[in-house]
């Protein structure tokens, strides 16, 4: 029996190691599919590329609850009040997401993306009354700085690059918080 539970946690392990893994790798397969596109091929929309985007999650996610691959609830009004105001956070960090990969390099786009771990941190202590240690606000504090430096030293300069960035760190940050506040939890 004592084997039996090993091999079930050894399971759900590489389970969840595994859909690690593919996170990581579908999230920079996504970045760089999209600055490919935007740039190398010069799509010149990247409003048009992100509602691509929405409906193929859309479909993919419709088919697959059609096979029994996933389950969620049915579209409703009550279902969309529980998760409102999360689907405008989520549109404009895609769409301010793709407009800021057009406009920035990637290790621009990388870099400043750090932003967003500082505005969760200011937005969790606003909006959820919760703070972080101190080692965790001077790694904040070092990565903003690294940023900042890096920024300085931009060659390629774009003003509304870096506008959409900003926007979209703040769209980030407050998907997690409000997921965090609706979900009652304050983990980091």
């Amino acid at each position: 029996m004592e084997s039996g539970k090993k091999t079930t946690g050894l399971s759900l392990f590489l389970k969840q190691g595994a859909a690690a893994l593919l996170f990581c790798v579908s999230s920079v397969l996504i970045i760089a599919v999209n600055k490919l596109t935007l740039t190398t091929y010069k799509f010149p929309s990247f409003q048009v590329l992100g509602l691509g985007q929405i409906i193929t999650i859309i479909t993919v996610l419709w088919v697959a609850r059609m096979f029994h691959i996933v389950s969620f609830p049915g579209p409703s009004l009550q279902e969309f009040r529980k998760i409102f105001p999360l689907p405008i956070f989520y549109v404009f960090n895609l769409i301010l997401g793709l407009g800021s990969t057009q406009k920035l390099n990637l290790p621009m786009y990388t870099v400043l993306r750090r932003f967003t771990l500082l505005l969760v941190a200011i937005g969790q202590a606003l909006v959820l009354g919760t703070r972080e240690t101190l080692s965790v606000n001077i790694t904040l504090v070092m990565m903003v700085v690294g940023a900042l430096i890096a920024a300085l030293n931009d060659l390629a300069f774009d003003l509304m690059g870096y506008i959409f960035i900003f926007l979209t760190n703040l769209a980030t940050a407050a998907n997690g918080i409000y997921t965090k506040k609706m979900m009652g939890s304050d983990v980091s």
